[in-house]
């Protein structure tokens, strides 16, 4: 995976953080961004599984139960 400290940079000054705060916390907040996209791969991956193991005759498209997750799970 793949993150750059300018993408983690403007994700941060887009939800709010003053640049300063952003320059000083960059490592921190990058490690943040690796947790966080860790933590929804392990969630989705989960979810296919167990839809994928489903023995269920009416089984819902797999897109169906992905967009489920997308509540807050924090």
């Amino acid at each position: 995976m793949r993150v750059t400290t300018r993408g983690v940079t403007k994700l941060a000054v887009e939800a709010g953080l003053p640049e300063s705060l952003v320059d000083r916390h960059i490592d921190d907040l990058i490690t943040f961004t690796l947790q966080v996209v860790k933590r929804e791969r392990k969630i989705c991956k989960q979810a296919i599984r167990a839809w994928y193991f489903d023995n269920s005759l009416s089984k819902p498209p797999l897109f169906d139960v992905l967009d489920e997750i997308e509540e807050d799970v924090v």
